[in-house]
């Protein structure tokens, strides 16, 4: 008697702020959360920048800053696009973030559980660890809050989930940028720094 296995497949309609990002041959993916004056701010993974041409969504792209330590990388490209907001709240043990990206082709999320946090070597722990699994390609994009916010970039996964740089981190990478005022005050919106754990 021969057994048949169905599967069924989810197809997952992307999340309009969630790009694919490309650097030369290096695939990843990317959210933007600014757009002014025909220009948007993206935000990615630095290790995705390693050299050649960027482009975003297969158009030509700029990449403006990137963090190596924190693994952060903003990039604008002339086109408006929409956004999502960047959170102001830091992560905490037990809540949910859900990994969106494009990994090799397909666009797909996953969601998990804060699990803990850690660092690259030094205080703070601004890494976000997720008991969710990512996909190469995904790197560089948001990890999002039940209500849409970024909590997170991503830029990793090993055996114990998904990891990245949480918005507190990202929100001090972002200050640091100089000559795009109107979209980074764009992305940071009311509070430039702001942990209500504090």
């Amino acid at each position: 008697m021969l057994n048949i296995l169905f599967c069924t497949i989810l197809l997952i309609m992307p999340r309009p702020t969630v790009h694919r990002v490309q650097v030369g041959n290096s695939l990843g993916s990317g959210v933007s959360v600014a757009s002014v004056n025909n220009q948007t701010l993206i935000l990615t993974a630095s290790h995705v920048n390693e050299g050649g041409p960027c482009t975003v969504n297969g158009h030509p792209a700029k990449i403006i800053a990137y963090d190596r330590v924190w693994d952060l990388a903003a990039i604008v490209i002339d086109e408006k696009l929409p956004v999502s907001r960047l959170s102001n709240r830091k992560p905490k043990i037990g809540d949910k973030l859900t990994v969106c990206g494009y990994g090799s082709s397909v666009y797909a999320e996953n969601t998990g559980k804060v699990i803990q946090f850690f660092s690259p070597g030094y205080a703070p722990d601004d890494f976000v660890a997720i008991d969710a699994k990512a996909r190469p390609g995904d790197s560089g994009g948001p990890l999002f809050y039940d209500d849409s916010t970024v909590g997170a970039i991503l830029f990793g996964s090993d055996n114990l989930g998904a990891h990245g740089a949480h918005c507190i981190r990202v929100r001090i990478f972002l200050s640091t940028i100089k000559g795009y005022g109107d979209l980074i005050e764009a992305a940071l919106g009311e509070y430039i720094i702001y942990d209500e754990s504090i």
